[in-house]
């Protein structure tokens, strides 16, 4: 199963942010995104998921094509801010946003969430917050997660851990990602690839020496 986008292409006013990007990741592979601020990762996201309406795209999964896959479940979706409110409690939060009750007992069983279910979400520091945000969206039954920057707010000491949880969850469950993030090391040890957006198009990346060469890092 391979998800697909084609064509994809957006600006605001007159400032354009992507140029017909291209862009795929197979079942069970994990794909990292990186790019300079404001270079369009989250805007390419979101066009993805069918939540901003895009100028242009074509996205299909298995060569079917997919509109506003939030509607259906077709993606998980992992935003750059926190999402679940804050008034509910963790355990009520899970069962919000897992449909099925084999990954709510999953999600309630990981040994830094078991902790928490009995806490309201406004009580969490930011790294738990994350955390659990994470596990949601990785463990969604989706054949496929989009995650914005899913190491922001973890500690470092945590973020192996967290990489490796992306990377047993799409072995074992045969799950596609698609991963942005600033912190490229950690998407560098956890992607079976790498490509750099860069003046709204999608450049391949084989390693830290081809992010210099496109202008990510210096």
């Amino acid at each position: 199963m391979t998800l697909t986008v084609d064509s994809l292409s957006h600006a605001y006013g007159r400032a354009r942010v992507l140029s017909g990007v291209y862009l795929s990741v197979s079942a069970g592979e994990v794909l990292g995104v990186v790019g300079r601020n404001g270079c369009g990762k989250t805007t390419m996201l979101r066009a993805m998921l069918g939540a901003l309406r895009a100028e242009h795209a074509h996205l299909t999964i298995d060569g079917r094509l997919v509109r506003r896959a939030y509607r259906h479940g077709e993606l998980a979706y992992l935003p750059q801010d926190p999402y679940l409110p804050r008034r509910l409690a963790v355990s009520a939060a899970i069962r919000l946003v897992l449909p099925n009750e084999e990954e709510r007992e999953r999600v309630g069983r990981h040994p830094r969430v078991e902790p928490l279910l009995g806490r309201r979400i406004r009580s969490l520091s930011g790294g738990e917050l994350r955390l659990l945000e994470v596990l949601l969206a990785s463990w969604f039954p989706s054949a496929f997660a989009l995650l914005d920057e899913p190491f922001t707010e973890i500690e470092p000491l945590h973020r192996p851990a967290l990489g490796d949880l992306i990377r047993e969850t799409a072995t074992r469950d045969g799950r596609g990602f698609i991963i942005t993030d600033h912190a490229y090391r950690d998407v560098l040890s956890v992607a079976d690839r790498v490509v750099v957006l860069s003046d709204g198009v999608i450049r391949s990346a084989e390693g830290e020496g081809d992010l210099r060469r496109w202008g990510y890092t210096p």
